[in-house]
């Protein structure tokens, strides 16, 4: 084990992986998981190194498996809901609902894998460690690069939405303008520097989209009686339409990249599988109803839209149900800033960095310098790219695919393909061909539907744009 005097010269990224090599040898020497001929399943909870060197640089575990549930499913249910009824219309009724189910079971396996991971390596509290972990210094970049990027999309799409969500009231006015009053109240928010902090107020987010999606749901029968809306077993609009579908159901459920952060201030991390559970299966429930109706009552006609939240009659309605998704939108786009930001000043700010009880007015400064530098920057790309299905479909085809499904599952193969049931490892396997498949197929599907919107999306920051 390293002294303290060695951990002194080291970089504050060496801490951390330093940490992880700590606590792999102490449960290697402790636990039966590394027993090759053991058989006990990996899901026994691990003691936390109280050794962890950065332990002080990050949050504390107090959240409760509830507020974690709470989180997953505002993350989820916000913007993933949105582009939900047109995946129906898409694909039709017999692939959407198999794929919506496949996807559902897929994603909550893989995020269990994930907590066997954190289980292993409690002091892990950022997914690219893992990856650095399994496939060396070269998987630490392509994990980091994956994960923030992705992770960016995500804000970035819930920042899009809510600015949408203005737009449609003030149609005047332009899109960019409606993108920075997003961003400004992203970031005043996302002055709280905890995760639990922040799932205080996801209850409100949650809330929120429930209410706005239930008003689409009751306004689709009315909006839909004059409009001639049909429906088809099986999608009619070619390859490309249908991959955009599938991309857009694999956005619904791609959280993976923030249940690290989330695990690591849990106070116990095998309640994980409670809050998975909980917040997948409602989400799965939701996302059914959700899009079932909407492409019941709206399919096939221009009053389906994308995002579902737009496709709400003018006047109070437009405006009670927009202003209820921006709430959401806000609230788990500050999620994302919040991680954003701390990994963001953990890896950059290599001098006065604070621990995290530091309350004082420098160490609030640097946090909110980096968390200006974050939202800054999904601006400036949101605005670049004012597209939802398309940037949505883009950043579920070529990121979430393997941050979901593929590198979760190789991960869980390789470290316990020794220790279980030879269908379980089979079932990792197919796991990993399925997000091969997505990426190849999603890829081709979303960046020629990306090149399409920007063609026919007007000049970046004008008011052409949307």
């Amino acid at each position: 084990m390293a002294t303290s005097s060695k951990h002194d010269s080291l970089t504050y990224e060496d801490h951390e992986i330093l940490a992880v090599l700590e606590d792999d040898c102490k449960n290697k020497e402790n636990s039966p998981l590394h027993n090759e001929d053991s058989t006990i399943e990996p899901s026994q909870n691990f003691v936390e190194n109280e050794n962890d060197p950065e332990k002080e640089y990050f949050p504390p575990r107090k959240m409760h498996w509830l507020q974690c549930a709470m989180l997953n499913a505002n993350v989820i249910v916000g913007v993933g809901v949105l582009p939900v009824p047109s995946a129906f219309e898409y694909l039709g009724w017999l692939p959407a609902i198999i794929l919506n189910t496949a996807v559902y079971l897929i994603t909550t396996i893989t995020g269990l894998y994930l907590m066997y991971m954190h289980q292993l390596f409690p002091t892990v509290r950022s997914y690219p460690i893992i990856f650095q972990k399994y496939l060396g210094k070269g998987g630490l970049l392509l994990g980091s690069f994956l994960v923030y990027t992705y992770m960016m999309f995500n804000m970035m799409s819930m920042m899009l939405t809510a600015a949408l969500s203005l737009s449609s009231m003030a149609p005047s006015v332009c899109l960019p303008i409606f993108i920075a009053v997003a961003a400004c109240i992203i970031y005043i928010i996302g002055q709280l520097r905890s995760l639990c902090g922040v799932s205080l107020v996801a209850s409100v987010g949650l809330t929120s989209i429930l209410v706005a999606m239930l008003l689409v749901m009751g306004y689709a029968p009315q909006l839909g009686q004059a409009a001639n809306s049909s429906t088809s077993l099986v999608g009619k609009f070619g390859f490309v339409t249908g991959v955009l579908g599938m991309d857009n159901l694999v956005f619904a459920y791609a959280i993976h990249i923030v249940l690290f952060p989330f695990m690591a201030e849990m106070t116990a991390i095998e309640d994980f599988k409670k809050a998975l559970w909980t917040s997948q299966t409602f989400a799965f429930c939701f996302y059914t109803s959700v899009g079932s109706v909407g492409y019941a009552y709206l399919g096939n006609t221009s009053l389906l839209q994308n995002p579902i939240s737009l496709s709400t009659p003018s006047g109070a309605p437009l405006y009670v149900v927009n202003v209820l998704v921006i709430i959401s939108m806000i609230i788990g786009a500050t999620t994302c800033q919040n991680i954003l930001t701390r990994y963001t000043q953990y890896y950059l700010q290599r001098c006065g960095r604070r621990k995290f009880r530091d309350t004082s007015f420098v160490n609030r400064g640097w946090w909110a310098l980096w968390s200006f530098i974050v939202v800054a920057l999904g601006y400036v790309i949101t605005s670049l790219i004012p597209f939802f299905g398309a940037l949505v479909g883009t950043a579920a085809a070529l990121i979430a695919s393997n941050t979901t499904f593929t590198f979760p599952s190789l991960f869980y193969y390789l470290q316990f393909r020794k220790q279980i049931p030879i269908w379980k490892g089979s079932v990792a396997l197919f796991i990993i061909l399925f997000g091969a498949v997505l990426t190849v197929l999603g890829g081709y599907g979303a960046i020629y539907s990306l090149i399409q919107a920007i063609e026919e999306g007007g000049v970046p920051f004008s008011c052409s744009q949307g």
